[in-house]
């Protein structure tokens, strides 16, 4: 996920490698909408969010097993011991759950199109809540006429929705709402992820290793919190009997391709990168998203989703070149991790 570069100290400010892996996670983010279109017609919204969760789990859990056993990675008790991982890990999936489950709510309920512009502008929120969820970003807070750039990306976005409601004859209304919620759940996992990014169990493993760690226990918790979301409100019958070879692929491509690959490759190249090319490229996943929808899925685009989704990236856009030049490296360690004991042994903890 975005946020103004550099996030991480010592970053590489130069690495190809980085920007061409966060080219791929972009490209990954933008496929959803139309993966999810796919599908739709065999699987309800819970159903592809479960199965594509599940997938993710299976596989991130075994390769995280796999590293563990090669010393790579952390083990189960050094895991459990640092709570403030899981704390971290934890929130961060349970917005990532908001994320997930309301994109997909809002694809079946509303246009594919105006719902990818509308979710993907949530960078807004994360400019918003970074710089004070983050230890070491305070500097990057919002001043003055930068509100006025978030004003105008939310008016932009409420504009798609306004001509979605009008033409829906207002039937839209509920999947716009979870359009707003699944950005707002985007823009709030953004920072717990980074927390949970700077525990010293996750520093002293290998770089990958770590990042995996921590995208699957957010994966674990984002299912965990939908699930006990949907048994809640009595909805949580699952039919997975219309699935098919194809709908399983899809479910597939959906948890590997997005749930853990491009979470992983994002993260990652974060962490390695602090060149601002990385940091803007988040802003590209509308327009990817909406080519694709028309392209590849066949959806109308509208005059309306056209001009909304110019007025949200230019204003994305904009606040990204006023702040990067004030933000700092993130050195500051969160007060959750602040006394913990020397991590060089954690990883012959099995």
């Amino acid at each position: 996920m975005s946020a103004p570069a550099p996030l991480i100290a010592g970053a590489d400010r130069s690495g190809l490698v980085p920007l061409l892996t966060a080219v791929s996670a972009v490209a990954l983010w933008s496929v959803k909408p139309t993966l999810v279109a796919a599908v739709e017609s065999r699987l309800g919204y819970l159903e592809v969010f479960v199965g594509a969760a599940v997938c993710a789990l299976v596989v991130g859990g075994g390769v995280w097993i796999a590293l563990c056993f090669r010393h790579h990675a952390p083990g189960v008790g050094a895991v459990l011991r640092c709570r403030g991982l899981l704390v971290n890990a934890g929130m961060s999936g349970a917005f990532l759950g908001l994320w997930y489950y309301g994109f997909y709510r809002a694809l079946y309920t509303a246009s594919d199109v105006d719902v990818s512009i509308i979710s993907f502008s949530w960078p807004v929120i994360a400019a918003i809540t970074c710089p004070y969820l983050v230890p070491g970003m305070r500097s990057t807070a919002l001043r003055g006429w930068q509100w006025i750039l978030i004003g105008v990306a939310a008016g932009g976005a409420g504009l798609v929705g306004t001509a979605n409601l009008a033409a829906s004859d207002g039937s839209s209304a509920a999947g716009l709402g979870w359009a707003v919620a699944a950005a707002v759940g985007s823009g709030i996992y953004l920072p717990f992820s980074l927390r949970a990014l700077r525990a010293p169990v996750v520093e002293s493993a290998s770089r990958p290793a770590g990042v995996l760690l921590v995208v699957t226990i957010a994966n674990m918790s984002a299912l965990i919190v939908v699930l006990a979301g949907a048994v809640a409100v009595g909805g949580a019958r699952l039919d997975f009997s219309h699935a098919g070879t194809v709908g399983w692929v899809l479910c597939a491509v959906i948890g590997l391709g997005i749930y853990l690959g491009a979470e992983v490759l994002w993260t990652w190249s974060v962490q390695r990168s602090s060149s601002m090319a990385v940091a803007a490229l988040p802003y590209a996943v509308p327009i990817g998203s909406v080519l694709l929808l028309w392209a590849v899925a066949g959806q109308s685009v509208t005059a309306y989703a056209v001009l909304g989704m110019v007025i949200v990236v230019s204003a994305l856009v904009g606040l990204y070149l006023s702040t990067h030049r004030r933000t700092k490296p993130v050195s500051a360690v969160p007060a959750e991790y602040a006394g913990t004991a020397d991590t060089s042994s954690l990883l012959s903890d099995q």
